[in-house]
């Protein structure tokens, strides 16, 4: 068990309990499988603006495949935010780039939270690192993502700033677990008859053993206790709602999700959700939320991961694509929208619903109804020319009825 902190009401916080709340467990899972499922991919800047998917870049397979022969990038990437997000011991989170005698990279590997010392030197204005067991890194050769900071250079501990918050979430679960322990009730009272002699303390403690003995816990709730001398028990009621359990429980799902960034909706709260807000409120979640950790993360490997001649030419992207892209009948609508304003082709359309192009589809169309307001004049004929033209008409259809008659 590592301790770590003391919270409120002198409740020992450690790394276990944090996790052991299903509400921080629950926001730290969706939020770190969800980053480390996004596509992750290297890209070229052409000379033209476009920019094309560099597979055969050496750093396509690290990023996209296999960082470090330990784990898939998928577990990386979910180890590397997890360390940045988990209120126990986040804040910062590190890897170690390792590289060739050409100094390319050649994987990353993740360090144990609290075993990196970050270190800034004014005289050269730069960081490194001091790893356990490991030495001194530049900081060229380590990854470091960091949480909200204040100088830029290293992130808040979650542990010492939420210390109190999350105090409150383990003393209230422990308080749960004693309260249902304890028999689903407070307590009662057994009182003798005045006339009753004195039972003394080895009495009262007599009793009060044989009362938790056979009487307490859950698993002996509702038994009828027998007592002598005429003693009476008195229980004094109460339940989960009395005991504010269930609000307090509720308010500290609310306070996981605040200090994680994750939807309580996300987290199985489904108390003021509706069918209406959910898709909104998961498109808030990836665009005030998840978009700003992957703009961290790639600009870090952006700088670290890159030769200094391939940096702003190439450039590592997060594709969020389908997680903003809503459902079949908004996309639909955005499609439609897309082909009919010409900004968008058929092959744009199948590429994002990820089918193969088609032939021809690379074509934008223009829509005809649409033209300058000061070309209007020249696509719409005159009065004059509508009436000559059915004066000619009706003339040829005189002349077509006197050939038939004739």
């Amino acid at each position: 068990m590592s301790y770590f902190s003391s919270g409120i009401a002198n409740i020992n916080v450690t790394k276990e309990k944090a996790l052991g709340n299903t509400a921080i467990w629950r926001a730290l899972d969706v939020i770190c499988t969800t980053f480390a499922g996004l596509p992750l991919e290297i890209f070229e800047r052409q000379p033209n603006g476009d920019n094309n998917l560099a597979v055969e870049h050496p750093l396509y397979y690290i990023l996209h495949d296999e960082p470090h022969p330990l784990y898939t990038s998928f577990d990386f990437r979910s180890a590397l935010l997890l360390n940045l997000l988990n209120p126990a011991n986040g804040g910062n989170s590190y890897a170690v780039i390792e590289r060739g005698e050409d100094s390319q990279p050649l994987g990353m590997r993740i360090l144990a939270p609290g075993t990196v010392e970050p270190l800034y030197y004014e005289a050269n204005h730069r960081m490194y690192y001091k790893v356990t067991h490991e030495g001194v890194y530049d900081s060229d050769d380590i990854i470091h993502i960091k949480g909200l900071s204040e100088n830029g250079l290293v992130g808040y501990e979650k542990r010492i700033i939420h210390k109190d918050a999350l105090g409150n979430i383990i003393a209230t679960s422990d308080h749960a677990k004693n309260y249902y322990k304890n028999g689903a009730f407070l307590s009662g009272v057994v009182e003798n008859p005045i006339e009753a002699p004195d039972m003394g303390a080895t009495g009262i403690s007599w009793i009060q053993n044989q009362f938790d003995t056979k009487y307490g816990g859950v698993e002996n709730a509702g038994k009828v206790p027998v007592l002598q001398n005429g003693s009476t028990f008195k229980p004094m009621q109460s339940n989960a709602k009395d005991a504010g359990l269930n609000e307090s429980r509720n308010f500290n799902t609310e306070e996981a999700a605040r200090i994680i960034g994750v939807p309580l909706h996300l987290l199985y709260a489904l108390d003021k959700a509706t069918f209406n807000n959910i898709e909104h409120l998961t498109i808030q979640f990836v665009k005030f939320g998840l978009s700003q950790i992957c703009k961290r993360v790639e600009q870090e490997f952006n700088r670290k991961l890159l030769r200094f001649d391939e940096r702003g030419r190439m450039f590592t992207r997060f594709n969020l694509d389908d997680l903003l892209r809503g459902d079949v009948e908004s996309r639909t609508k955005y499609y439609d929208s897309g082909l009919k304003g010409g900004w968008l082709n058929i092959n744009d359309c199948r590429r994002m619903e990820n089918l193969n192009p088609a032939e021809g589809g690379n074509i934008h169309l223009v829509p005809l109804n649409m033209i300058e307001l000061t070309k209007a004049k020249d696509f719409i004929p005159s009065k004059s020319a509508d009436n000559q033209q059915k004066r000619d008409g009706d003339h040829q259809t005189d002349k077509n009825k006197l050939a038939e008659a004739a």
